[in-house]
Protein backbone atom coordinates (compact mmCIF):
# COMPACT_ATOMS: atom_id res chain seq x y z
CA UNK A 1 0.00 0.00 0.00
CA UNK A 2 1.36 3.07 -0.91
CA UNK A 3 1.23 6.45 1.41
CA UNK A 4 -0.38 9.30 0.61
CA UNK A 5 2.80 12.13 -0.06
CA UNK A 6 1.76 13.80 2.66
CA UNK A 7 0.97 11.19 4.98
CA UNK A 8 4.94 9.72 3.67
CA UNK A 9 6.14 13.38 5.01
CA UNK A 10 4.43 13.21 8.46
CA UNK A 11 5.62 10.22 9.28
CA UNK A 12 9.14 11.47 8.59
CA UNK A 13 8.60 14.16 10.66
CA UNK A 14 7.12 12.20 13.59
CA UNK A 15 10.45 9.87 13.29
CA UNK A 16 12.62 12.67 13.43
CA UNK A 17 10.75 14.27 16.63
CA UNK A 18 10.95 10.95 18.02
CA UNK A 19 14.36 10.48 17.88
CA UNK A 20 15.31 13.97 18.98
CA UNK A 21 18.18 15.74 17.64
CA UNK A 22 21.78 13.57 18.09
CA UNK A 23 23.30 14.22 21.81
CA UNK A 24 27.19 15.32 21.74
CA UNK A 25 29.24 12.23 22.10
CA UNK A 26 33.07 11.53 22.23
CA UNK A 27 34.90 8.44 21.99
CA UNK A 28 35.24 7.89 25.84
CA UNK A 29 33.32 10.41 27.44
CA UNK A 30 34.78 13.14 26.94
CA UNK A 31 37.73 14.83 24.83
CA UNK A 32 39.97 13.94 27.48
CA UNK A 33 39.22 10.69 26.83
CA UNK A 34 38.91 9.70 30.77
CA UNK A 35 36.45 6.74 30.21
CA UNK A 36 34.57 7.84 32.79
CA UNK A 37 30.51 7.06 32.74
CA UNK A 38 28.99 8.13 35.85
CA UNK A 39 25.30 7.84 34.26
CA UNK A 40 26.18 3.86 33.72
CA UNK A 41 24.41 1.74 35.84
CA UNK A 42 25.21 -2.20 35.43
CA UNK A 43 25.68 -3.69 39.28
CA UNK A 44 23.85 -6.52 38.49
CA UNK A 45 24.18 -9.14 35.59
CA UNK A 46 22.95 -7.38 33.00
CA UNK A 47 22.09 -9.49 29.12
CA UNK A 48 22.09 -8.82 25.60
CA UNK A 49 19.44 -6.81 24.45
CA UNK A 50 19.93 -6.82 20.80
CA UNK A 51 22.38 -7.56 18.02
CA UNK A 52 23.60 -5.53 14.79
CA UNK A 53 24.82 -7.48 12.19
CA UNK A 54 25.42 -5.27 8.73
CA UNK A 55 24.77 -7.10 5.40
CA UNK A 56 28.01 -9.02 3.89
CA UNK A 57 30.51 -8.50 2.74
CA UNK A 58 31.26 -6.28 5.83
CA UNK A 59 34.83 -7.47 6.91
CA UNK A 60 35.57 -6.25 10.79
CA UNK A 61 33.65 -3.36 11.81
CA UNK A 62 35.32 0.19 12.89
CA UNK A 63 34.53 1.42 16.20
CA UNK A 64 31.07 2.12 17.67
CA UNK A 65 29.87 5.68 19.03
CA UNK A 66 26.68 6.08 20.91
CA UNK A 67 24.83 9.82 20.68
CA UNK A 68 21.88 10.52 21.75
CA UNK A 69 18.94 7.76 20.07
CA UNK A 70 21.64 6.72 17.76
CA UNK A 71 24.89 3.74 17.66
CA UNK A 72 27.42 4.76 14.88
CA UNK A 73 29.44 1.93 13.32
CA UNK A 74 31.57 1.31 10.21
CA UNK A 75 32.51 -1.57 8.22
CA UNK A 76 36.06 -2.53 5.85
CA UNK A 77 33.35 -1.70 3.03
CA UNK A 78 33.53 1.35 3.49
CA UNK A 79 29.31 1.86 4.73
CA UNK A 80 28.56 3.84 8.01
CA UNK A 81 25.13 2.50 9.47
CA UNK A 82 23.48 4.55 12.26
CA UNK A 83 21.18 2.15 14.28
CA UNK A 84 18.52 3.27 16.69
CA UNK A 85 19.79 2.25 20.34
CA UNK A 86 17.01 1.56 21.83
CA UNK A 87 16.34 -1.57 19.36
CA UNK A 88 18.74 -1.61 16.86
CA UNK A 89 17.05 -0.57 14.18
CA UNK A 90 18.56 0.51 10.70
CA UNK A 91 18.15 3.93 10.65
CA UNK A 92 20.10 5.24 7.71
CA UNK A 93 23.53 3.66 5.52
CA UNK A 94 26.14 6.00 4.22
CA UNK A 95 28.74 4.31 1.33
CA UNK A 96 31.71 5.70 1.50
CA UNK A 97 35.57 4.73 -0.23
CA UNK A 98 36.50 1.24 1.03
CA UNK A 99 38.14 1.03 4.71
CA UNK A 100 36.21 1.15 8.19
CA UNK A 101 36.41 3.96 10.19
CA UNK A 102 37.19 4.20 14.42
CA UNK A 103 34.89 6.29 16.51
CA UNK A 104 33.14 9.86 14.98
CA UNK A 105 32.66 12.74 16.87
CA UNK A 106 29.38 13.68 17.28
CA UNK A 107 28.92 17.54 17.46
CA UNK A 108 25.03 18.66 17.24
CA UNK A 109 23.57 17.22 14.07
CA UNK A 110 27.03 16.34 12.41
CA UNK A 111 28.68 13.25 12.76
CA UNK A 112 32.65 13.17 11.65
CA UNK A 113 34.28 10.75 10.64
CA UNK A 114 37.98 10.04 10.00
CA UNK A 115 37.72 7.71 6.44
CA UNK A 116 40.37 5.67 4.52
CA UNK A 117 40.43 9.33 2.23
CA UNK A 118 39.17 11.67 4.31
CA UNK A 119 37.70 13.64 6.75
CA UNK A 120 33.79 13.44 5.91
CA UNK A 121 31.15 15.37 7.71
CA UNK A 122 27.55 13.52 8.13
CA UNK A 123 23.85 14.59 8.88
CA UNK A 124 22.79 12.79 11.87
CA UNK A 125 19.64 12.81 10.85
CA UNK A 126 19.89 11.04 7.29
CA UNK A 127 23.29 10.59 6.46
CA UNK A 128 23.91 12.93 3.76
CA UNK A 129 27.25 14.30 3.51
CA UNK A 130 27.37 18.21 5.07
CA UNK A 131 30.97 18.14 3.84
CA UNK A 132 34.58 16.47 3.07
CA UNK A 133 37.93 17.31 3.38
CA UNK A 134 40.19 14.98 1.33
CA UNK A 135 43.68 13.35 3.09
CA UNK A 136 46.14 12.14 1.01
CA UNK A 137 47.23 9.18 2.64
CA UNK A 138 43.76 8.72 4.82
CA UNK A 139 43.05 8.97 8.65
CA UNK A 140 40.70 6.20 9.65
CA UNK A 141 42.82 4.61 12.29
CA UNK A 142 42.45 7.97 14.54
CA UNK A 143 39.08 9.87 15.69
CA UNK A 144 38.36 13.50 14.86
CA UNK A 145 38.75 16.21 18.21
CA UNK A 146 36.98 19.74 18.38
CA UNK A 147 40.46 21.79 19.75
CA UNK A 148 40.16 25.42 20.62
CA UNK A 149 36.93 25.47 18.30
CA UNK A 150 39.00 24.13 15.35
CA UNK A 151 37.96 19.80 14.23
CA UNK A 152 41.53 18.00 14.25
CA UNK A 153 42.47 14.84 12.78
CA UNK A 154 46.15 13.86 11.90
CA UNK A 155 46.28 11.77 8.99
CA UNK A 156 48.89 9.01 7.44
CA UNK A 157 50.82 11.23 6.13
CA UNK A 158 52.18 12.60 9.03
CA UNK A 159 49.71 15.74 9.01
CA UNK A 160 47.92 17.20 11.41
CA UNK A 161 44.60 19.26 10.29
CA UNK A 162 43.09 21.84 11.86
CA UNK A 163 39.48 22.30 9.78
CA UNK A 164 36.66 24.68 10.06
CA UNK A 165 33.85 22.24 11.64
CA UNK A 166 31.06 23.95 9.58
CA UNK A 167 33.02 24.70 6.67
CA UNK A 168 35.47 21.88 6.57
CA UNK A 169 37.69 24.54 5.61
CA UNK A 170 41.76 24.17 6.50
CA UNK A 171 43.38 26.75 8.87
CA UNK A 172 46.12 25.01 9.60
CA UNK A 173 48.27 21.73 9.43
CA UNK A 174 51.37 20.98 11.42
CA UNK A 175 53.52 17.99 9.74
CA UNK A 176 54.75 15.73 12.11
CA UNK A 177 57.31 13.29 10.39
CA UNK A 178 60.73 15.31 10.15
CA UNK A 179 61.64 15.27 13.67
CA UNK A 180 60.85 11.65 14.06
CA UNK A 181 63.41 10.42 16.28
CA UNK A 182 65.32 7.07 16.15
CA UNK A 183 63.37 3.57 16.56
CA UNK A 184 63.95 2.07 19.74
CA UNK A 185 65.43 -1.25 19.80
CA UNK A 186 63.21 -3.95 18.69
CA UNK A 187 60.28 -1.46 17.67
CA UNK A 188 61.26 -0.31 14.34
CA UNK A 189 58.83 2.05 12.73
CA UNK A 190 58.94 1.21 9.31
CA UNK A 191 57.56 -2.28 10.20
CA UNK A 192 55.08 -0.72 12.18
CA UNK A 193 54.00 1.25 9.20
CA UNK A 194 51.51 0.42 6.89
CA UNK A 195 52.23 -0.25 3.48
CA UNK A 196 52.40 3.16 1.18
CA UNK A 197 51.64 5.44 4.35
CA UNK A 198 54.41 8.19 6.21
CA UNK A 199 53.32 7.56 9.55
CA UNK A 200 50.47 5.82 11.97
CA UNK A 201 49.09 8.08 13.80
CA UNK A 202 46.00 6.64 16.66
CA UNK A 203 43.27 8.19 18.52
CA UNK A 204 44.11 11.47 20.08
CA UNK A 205 43.19 13.65 23.48
CA UNK A 206 42.87 16.93 24.74
CA UNK A 207 42.42 19.60 27.37
CA UNK A 208 40.65 21.64 25.11
CA UNK A 209 43.69 24.14 24.31
CA UNK A 210 46.54 21.17 23.47
CA UNK A 211 46.28 18.27 21.13
CA UNK A 212 47.88 15.32 22.56
CA UNK A 213 48.70 12.83 19.52
CA UNK A 214 50.30 9.57 19.50
CA UNK A 215 51.96 7.68 16.60
CA UNK A 216 52.46 4.48 16.75
CA UNK A 217 55.28 3.69 14.14
CA UNK A 218 57.34 6.68 16.38
CA UNK A 219 56.73 5.50 19.16
CA UNK A 220 55.99 8.45 21.00
CA UNK A 221 53.10 11.31 21.69
CA UNK A 222 53.56 14.83 20.64
CA UNK A 223 51.56 18.02 21.86
CA UNK A 224 50.18 20.49 20.07
CA UNK A 225 48.83 23.80 20.43
CA UNK A 226 45.58 23.89 19.47
CA UNK A 227 44.70 27.12 18.10
CA UNK A 228 48.39 27.49 16.06
CA UNK A 229 49.49 23.91 15.47
CA UNK A 230 52.67 24.59 17.28
CA UNK A 231 54.82 21.77 18.87
CA UNK A 232 54.84 22.23 22.64
CA UNK A 233 56.70 18.78 23.58
CA UNK A 234 56.84 15.16 22.36
CA UNK A 235 57.43 12.23 24.12
CA UNK A 236 59.16 8.81 23.28
CA UNK A 237 58.37 5.63 25.17
CA UNK A 238 60.66 2.52 24.55
CA UNK A 239 58.18 1.07 22.41
CA UNK A 240 55.20 1.60 19.86
CA UNK A 241 52.20 3.52 21.25
CA UNK A 242 48.88 1.97 20.16
CA UNK A 243 46.37 3.16 22.90
CA UNK A 244 44.62 6.52 23.33
CA UNK A 245 46.50 8.94 25.59
CA UNK A 246 44.22 10.57 28.55
CA UNK A 247 44.40 13.81 29.93
CA UNK A 248 43.75 14.57 33.90
CA UNK A 249 44.60 17.55 36.01
CA UNK A 250 47.81 18.18 35.32
CA UNK A 251 49.05 14.67 33.77
CA UNK A 252 48.95 12.48 30.37
CA UNK A 253 48.43 9.09 30.62
CA UNK A 254 49.96 6.87 27.97
CA UNK A 255 50.84 2.98 27.89
CA UNK A 256 53.29 1.54 25.32
CA UNK A 257 54.69 -1.94 24.11
CA UNK A 258 57.41 -1.43 26.02
CA UNK A 259 55.60 -2.89 29.10
CA UNK A 260 54.95 0.46 30.61
CA UNK A 261 52.09 2.91 31.71
CA UNK A 262 53.69 6.50 31.60
CA UNK A 263 52.42 9.70 33.72
CA UNK A 264 54.00 13.09 31.62
CA UNK A 265 53.54 16.30 33.17
CA UNK A 266 51.04 17.74 31.17
CA UNK A 267 53.10 21.01 30.23
CA UNK A 268 56.32 19.68 29.69
CA UNK A 269 55.99 15.93 28.67
CA UNK A 270 58.48 14.78 31.27
CA UNK A 271 58.07 12.09 32.69
CA UNK A 272 56.39 11.84 36.62
CA UNK A 273 56.23 8.03 36.76
CA UNK A 274 55.91 4.92 35.19
CA UNK A 275 54.53 1.54 36.07
CA UNK A 276 55.90 -1.70 34.66
CA UNK A 277 53.23 -4.64 33.78
CA UNK A 278 54.28 -7.95 32.67
CA UNK A 279 53.34 -7.24 28.98
CA UNK A 280 52.56 -4.76 26.35
CA UNK A 281 50.01 -2.08 26.90
CA UNK A 282 47.53 -2.02 23.92
CA UNK A 283 44.90 -0.55 25.46
CA UNK A 284 44.17 3.18 26.27
CA UNK A 285 43.25 4.24 30.29
CA UNK A 286 40.40 5.56 32.26
CA UNK A 287 40.81 7.78 35.04
CA UNK A 288 38.87 8.64 37.76
CA UNK A 289 39.34 10.88 40.98
CA UNK A 290 42.39 9.87 42.22
CA UNK A 291 42.85 6.56 40.53
CA UNK A 292 44.17 5.45 36.99
CA UNK A 293 42.60 2.08 35.79
CA UNK A 294 44.84 0.12 33.02
CA UNK A 295 44.49 -3.79 31.05
CA UNK A 296 47.58 -5.21 29.75
CA UNK A 297 48.53 -8.39 27.71
CA UNK A 298 49.86 -9.88 30.48
CA UNK A 299 45.74 -10.50 31.12
CA UNK A 300 46.02 -8.28 34.44
CA UNK A 301 43.92 -5.38 34.89
CA UNK A 302 45.28 -2.76 37.26
CA UNK A 303 43.77 -0.14 39.37
CA UNK A 304 47.27 2.72 40.43
CA UNK A 305 47.09 6.00 42.22
CA UNK A 306 47.08 8.72 40.12
CA UNK A 307 49.69 10.73 41.62
CA UNK A 308 52.11 8.32 42.12
CA UNK A 309 51.39 5.19 40.19
CA UNK A 310 51.12 2.83 43.29
CA UNK A 311 49.68 -0.50 42.72
CA UNK A 312 46.17 -0.76 44.66
CA UNK A 313 44.70 -3.74 43.45
CA UNK A 314 44.96 -5.94 39.95
CA UNK A 315 42.37 -8.56 38.57
CA UNK A 316 43.41 -11.73 36.17
CA UNK A 317 40.68 -12.39 33.22
CA UNK A 318 39.78 -15.91 32.65
CA UNK A 319 42.72 -16.85 30.45
CA UNK A 320 42.14 -18.77 26.73
CA UNK A 321 41.40 -22.42 26.69
CA UNK A 322 45.04 -23.46 25.76
CA UNK A 323 46.08 -21.71 29.21
CA UNK A 324 47.90 -18.67 27.86
CA UNK A 325 47.07 -15.42 29.94
CA UNK A 326 44.00 -13.22 28.05
CA UNK A 327 45.47 -10.05 26.59
CA UNK A 328 43.35 -6.62 27.06
CA UNK A 329 42.94 -4.27 24.03
CA UNK A 330 40.00 -2.25 24.80
CA UNK A 331 39.74 0.86 27.35
CA UNK A 332 37.67 0.48 30.26
CA UNK A 333 34.94 2.79 31.19
CA UNK A 334 34.22 3.79 34.81
CA UNK A 335 31.60 5.12 37.65
CA UNK A 336 32.13 6.19 41.14
CA UNK A 337 31.93 2.41 42.08
CA UNK A 338 32.11 0.31 38.90
CA UNK A 339 34.93 -0.48 36.33
CA UNK A 340 33.83 -2.34 33.16
CA UNK A 341 36.49 -3.78 30.99
CA UNK A 342 36.91 -6.34 28.04
CA UNK A 343 38.92 -9.27 27.33
CA UNK A 344 40.26 -10.26 24.32
CA UNK A 345 39.28 -13.61 24.93
CA UNK A 346 35.69 -12.28 24.44
CA UNK A 347 34.67 -11.79 27.74
CA UNK A 348 33.18 -8.46 29.74
CA UNK A 349 33.53 -7.99 33.38
CA UNK A 350 32.16 -5.59 35.73
CA UNK A 351 34.58 -4.72 39.01
CA UNK A 352 34.33 -2.93 41.97
CA UNK A 353 36.47 0.26 41.95
CA UNK A 354 37.64 -0.07 46.01
CA UNK A 355 38.96 -3.65 45.77
CA UNK A 356 38.91 -5.39 42.28
CA UNK A 357 36.36 -7.83 43.31
CA UNK A 358 34.23 -9.22 40.46
CA UNK A 359 30.47 -8.26 40.03
CA UNK A 360 29.91 -10.01 36.90
CA UNK A 361 31.28 -11.03 34.01
CA UNK A 362 29.73 -12.00 30.32
CA UNK A 363 29.93 -13.03 27.44
CA UNK A 364 28.16 -11.32 24.48
CA UNK A 365 28.29 -14.51 22.10
CA UNK A 366 29.87 -17.68 21.73
CA UNK A 367 33.75 -17.76 20.64
CA UNK A 368 34.33 -14.74 19.14
CA UNK A 369 36.43 -11.61 20.44
CA UNK A 370 35.73 -8.58 21.39
CA UNK A 371 37.60 -5.20 19.66
CA UNK A 372 37.35 -1.50 19.17
CA UNK A 373 35.76 -0.06 22.43
CA UNK A 374 32.97 0.95 24.27
CA UNK A 375 30.06 3.13 24.48
CA UNK A 376 27.69 3.80 26.13
CA UNK A 377 24.52 6.13 26.26
CA UNK A 378 24.04 5.93 30.26
CA UNK A 379 21.43 3.09 30.07
CA UNK A 380 23.27 0.79 27.66
CA UNK A 381 26.67 -0.71 26.92
CA UNK A 382 27.66 -1.32 23.19
CA UNK A 383 30.55 -3.04 21.79
CA UNK A 384 32.06 -4.85 18.96
CA UNK A 385 32.96 -8.53 18.14
CA UNK A 386 35.05 -10.06 15.46
CA UNK A 387 35.58 -14.01 14.93
CA UNK A 388 38.48 -15.39 16.83
CA UNK A 389 42.15 -16.65 16.06
CA UNK A 390 40.17 -19.72 14.25
CA UNK A 391 37.86 -17.33 12.53
CA UNK A 392 35.02 -18.85 14.63
CA UNK A 393 32.78 -16.69 15.79
CA UNK A 394 30.44 -13.41 14.45
CA UNK A 395 31.10 -10.35 13.36
CA UNK A 396 28.28 -7.49 15.09
CA UNK A 397 27.49 -4.94 17.45
CA UNK A 398 25.76 -6.16 20.37
CA UNK A 399 23.45 -3.96 23.30
CA UNK A 400 24.15 -4.42 26.74
CA UNK A 401 21.31 -3.54 29.16
CA UNK A 402 19.55 -4.53 32.51
CA UNK A 403 17.56 -7.74 32.70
Amino acid sequence: MQLHPRIMIAVVIALVAALGHAQDAIFQGNEARTGEASELRLQQQPEVLWKFVPEPPNGRLGGVLAAGERVFVSDEGGRIYAARASDDQLLWTHQGNKGRSKMPLVMGDIAYFATSTSIVALSVLNGETVWSYDIPQGANETSPLMVANLLLVCGYDGIVYALDAQAGTQEWTQEVVSDVPPSPPGFDGERARLTGKSARPTVAASDGKTLFQPIFDQSRVVALDGASGQVRWSFSAGGWIHGNPVVAGDAVYIGSQDDHLYCLDKNSGKVAWSFKTGSRIEAGVAVHGDAVYVGSCDGQFYRLAAKTGEKQWSFECDHYANGKACPIYVAPLVTNDTVYLAGMEGQIYALQTSDGSLRWKMRPTPDAEIEGGFATDGRRLFVTTRPNRDRVGEMAVFAIGPK
